[in-house]
């Protein structure tokens, strides 16, 4: 319950056109309730389990993704559990970030450093760590999506949670060039920055990385 309206008073605080608008969250007759917009579409993951999405619709998706983390940095906000469930795609095209049931409002003391949050596969090694999170880690997830939008595959896997945090912590995965050959070369520097063990290589800000996925290879 507490995690609960956690997430309603997280997202409550965040108005913008790419992340779905809270409006109310409170209990009546002992039950719990979160009244929040209503977006026309599925996820990420529903998309992506009928169809490859172009390079125009992917640049639109992670684009549009990466400016409402920013705006959520921005407000002291960090999502950390950016992944395709948590990302709705419209009938017209509308991206909207929701869920930000277990996002770190910066100085609260409502998560702590050493717990491990987040959805593995999606990850940033310092939350496979239990470290204290920031912007670029919401950026990695972001980068983690990117990849799987255009190789059709995670970058990150394993047959064990064990085995997907090694692979999240140790391993590089293959350039996105190297696992389709349609893919033009010059997205392999974009994604491999965003996916930078590394986080002080990765992109400063989900700002700079929404630039470089618009100005990427291709239309």
């Amino acid at each position: 319950r507490q995690r609960f309206y956690r997430e309603g008073q997280t997202a409550g605080k965040l108005t913008h056109p790419n992340i779905v608008t809270v409006f109310d969250v409170g209990e009546d007759l002992g039950m719990s309730y979160i009244v929040m917009e209503y977006v026309e579409g599925q996820t990420l993951t529903q998309w992506m389990k009928t169809q490859r999405f172009s390079v125009a619709q992917i640049k639109h998706v992670v684009h549009a993704a990466a400016m409402a983390l920013e705006y959520a940095h921005e407000n002291g906000i960090f999502h950390r559990d950016v992944k395709p469930d948590n990302i709705m795609v419209g009938k017209t095209g509308t991206v909207k970030v929701m869920d930000f049931g277990i996002a770190r409002v910066v100085e609260s003391n409502l998560t702590k450093t050493g717990s491990v949050m987040g959805t593995p596969a999606y990850m940033s090694p310092e939350q496979a760590h239990g470290k204290k999170v920031d912007a670029r880690s919401d950026i990695f997830s972001l980068g983690v999506i990117l990849y799987e939008l255009l190789t059709g595959r995670k970058p990150f896997r394993g047959d064990t949670f064990p085995s997907l945090m090694f692979a999240i912590l140790k391993e590089d995965p293959p350039p996105p060039s190297q696992v389709d050959a349609n893919i033009a070369v010059g997205w392999d520097a974009i994604v491999m920055k965003a996916l930078a063990k590394n986080r002080d290589e990765r992109y400063a800000t989900a700002k700079d990385f929404a630039h470089a996925v618009k100005d990427g290879p291709g239309k």
